[in-house]
């Protein structure tokens, strides 16, 4: 009896002393800085149909996708990406996404038209359709 009574004092101070430190998280993981960008137009015409547009920047632009209601058609392009776009292109909004290893470096692409055309195939003029990348 004797020597539970010694080691009951012992265990307590042991139990009392583990509850009270101080809790260590560990750091969080770190986040992944892959994503989509989007390529989003601006225009007057509420006619277009179809535009071709180059993506420019390293890494290459990846897994194209269309904006829903578009079609995108692309392929590779010296240091760069070509792609189609067609349906009823919006006078303004995204029109396409595409797939980076580093979504941080959004400053590091740019993306211009080569070609707009309306849904009666007349030719527009490409410096009426205003292009960025965002996220």
């Amino acid at each position: 009896m004797k020597r539970v009574a010694a080691v009951l004092p012992a265990l307590c101070l042991v139990a009392v002393a583990y509850s009270c430190r101080d809790a260590v998280e560990p750091p969080p993981p770190p986040t992944d800085p892959s994503g989509f960008l989007r390529v989003s137009v601006t225009t007057d015409h509420a006619d277009l149909g179809a535009l071709v547009v180059r993506i420019w920047g390293a890494p290459a632009a990846d897994s194209i996708r269309a904006a829903p209601g578009l079609t995108v058609y692309h392929g590779a392009a010296p240091s760069s990406v070509r792609a189609f776009v067609a349906g009823p292109i919006p006078t303004s909004g995204p029109i396409l996404r595409f797939w980076t290893p580093d979504a941080s470096v959004i400053s590091d692409y740019q993306v211009t038209v080569e070609d707009a055309a309306a849904t009666n195939y007349e030719q527009r003029p490409v410096a009426e359709v205003r292009t960025s990348i965002i996220r």
